[in-house]
């Protein structure tokens, strides 16, 4: 089994589900194009790798009305809400399983989507071989992942500068990567997908609200960050610097797409 670097605490369960459940709402139709422009179909079976709490999986299952959603979540409580949030639907399935190492049979799964979990995952190949097996030929795979050398910022505060420094070092420490979006292409190609495209998608402080940016650009890594006061010190200057109107900040995503052929 792979080190993950999401390491979810009952303490914390409360506010990650309100942060998952407030991303997955504000970036919903946003992500249901790119899944429809990555070629999932109605009928398609589905494996969604590291589903959560299923606050996807919900609105995938509306995009496949005649397929199937296999949702695999490697953290016992979230696995719990998630089988909890499927219940009652035949064409859901809930697994309890590492990514690494799934139940699948060969050849069995036309589209994969990997959401924003390869950036904690230490054996990326041994995830994305697995995601081979189980494809189809023609089967697609789809990530979304984070890449913190996107990150553009002026003027800089040195606040998110060093905030951001010991959140990309623990992350690293606890087996993930929070460059790892640029780098799906290749451990795609490694693994044996065909015709990859990867292209990046950026939000901006223009694009919303101070307060949704900061919840998109600071809330995960904030867990990541031991330092309760430079945790809050972040908050306060950059939220401070972007309502004033002089500071520009930008945080983009890697969207890759491949095919088994």
């Amino acid at each position: 089994m792979q080190t993950n670097s999401y390491q979810l605490h009952q303490n914390v369960l409360t506010p990650e589900l309100e942060r998952l459940r407030i991303q997955s709402s504000q970036f919903k139709e946003l992500e249901k194009k790119f899944l429809l422009d990555a070629g999932l179909k109605p009928y398609h079976k589905v494996l969604e790798l590291g589903a959560g709490p299923g606050f996807v999986s919900r609105f995938i299952l509306d995009l496949i009305p005649a397929g199937e959603l296999h949702a695999v979540e490697i953290n016992p409580e979230l696995h719990k809400i998630l089988e909890n949030s499927l219940q009652g639907d035949p064409s859901a399935k809930a697994y309890l399983e590492s990514a690494d190492n799934l139940s699948l049979n060969d050849n069995t799964i036309d589209f994969i989507y990997g959401r924003f979990i390869f950036q904690h995952i230490s054996d990326i190949p041994s995830v994305m071989n697995e995601a081979y097996r189980c494809s189809t030929p023609g089967g697609i795979i789809a990530t979304v992942d984070s890449d913190d050398g996107f990150i553009a910022m002026f003027p800089e505060l040195p606040s998110v500068t060093k905030f951001l420094e010991i959140a990309q070092e623990n992350q690293k420490k606890r087996g993930g990567n929070r460059t790892v979006g640029r780098q799906l292409q290749s451990y795609m190609h490694d693994a044996g997908f065909s015709h990859i495209q990867s292209r990046l998608f950026s939000f901006s402080s223009s694009d919303m609200s101070t307060d949704a940016f900061l919840r998109m650009f600071l809330g995960f890594k904030s867990t990541l960050v031991d330092d309760p006061e430079l945790v809050k010190m972040t908050f306060r200057e950059l939220g401070d610097a972007l309502n004033k109107g002089g500071t520009f900040a930008n945080v983009s995503i890697v969207l890759t797409v491949g095919q088994k052929i």
